[in-house]
């Protein structure tokens, strides 16, 4: 027996002969396998980073220049309800004193002008004109004449009502079934507006006509239940005076 075969007889019996041969399959056959494996997992992540490295470059390309927008978003600390004292003599009439309130919270609201509160100027007029008359305000503010073509974000304009005259009332009884009595009125309203800018300050002097239906203020005297009352503006014109 040559030494090749006698060396070959012994690794056969002690088992070494099987494991080298189980290491040279795995080397063989089971190596690539996983090398395979790693090497497509690589890929695959490389294509990944690859598409994300893409896909961001097309979000942020091309460059542009971000204008600054300001949004002006009104406060809710500006619309926190208050109680306002109408009346000073608590033996008078409170009828006068919640009409006269909303005469001259009309003519405020109607005649002032303030381009960060129009907006709100705007509805107030709306909820207490009929269609006539608000639709007489809309057409005076598309007009030459219009305080927002005049004024724009340069001037506002402030009213203050200096008096106010009731001239007419014709009382129209309990309309709808309602246990208030209606009326319609006219009244006579001075004012002074002052149109400020930056330049300069001008006051000026005027009166109003209007006129509104008023349903008063009723509490049964039983149940201490009041019926909601009713203003609503069906006439006005207003015209200068003059300048002070």
């Amino acid at each position: 027996m040559s030494e090749q075969q006698q060396e070959a007889s012994v690794l056969v019996e002690s088992g070494e002969y099987y494991r080298e041969a189980m290491r040279w399959y795995s080397t063989k056959y089971h190596s690539p396998i996983a090398e395979r494996a790693l090497l497509i997992i690589i890929t695959v992540g490389a294509a990944v980073v690859t598409l994300m490295t893409i896909i961001s470059l097309f979000m942020v390309l091309p460059l542009v220049d971000t204008k600054t927008m300001i949004v002006r978003v009104p406060q809710s600390l500006d619309r926190v309800a208050r109680v306002q004292q109408l009346m000073t003599d608590p033996r008078g009439n409170p009828n006068h004193a919640v009409m006269e309130w909303f005469v001259s919270n009309f003519v405020e609201v109607r005649e002032s002008y303030d381009i960060d509160k129009q907006e709100r100027y705007n509805v107030r007029v709306w909820a207490l004109s009929s269609q006539p008359v608000y639709a007489q305000y809309s057409a005076y503010y598309k007009g030459a004449e219009s305080p927002t073509r005049r004024f724009e974000r340069h001037t506002k304009r402030s009213v203050s009502v200096r008096d106010i005259t009731v001239k007419e009332v014709e009382s129209l009884g309990r309309i709808d079934g309602s246990p208030a009595e209606t009326v319609d009125v006219k009244a006579t309203v001075q004012f002074e507006a002052t149109e400020l800018s930056s330049r300069e300050e001008r006051k000026s002097a005027w009166v109003a006509d209007i006129a509104f239906r008023f349903s008063k203020i009723h509490v049964d005297q039983i149940t201490g239940e009041m019926t909601p009352m009713e203003f609503k503006v069906t006439g006005y014109e207003s015209k200068q005076l003059g300048l002070e």
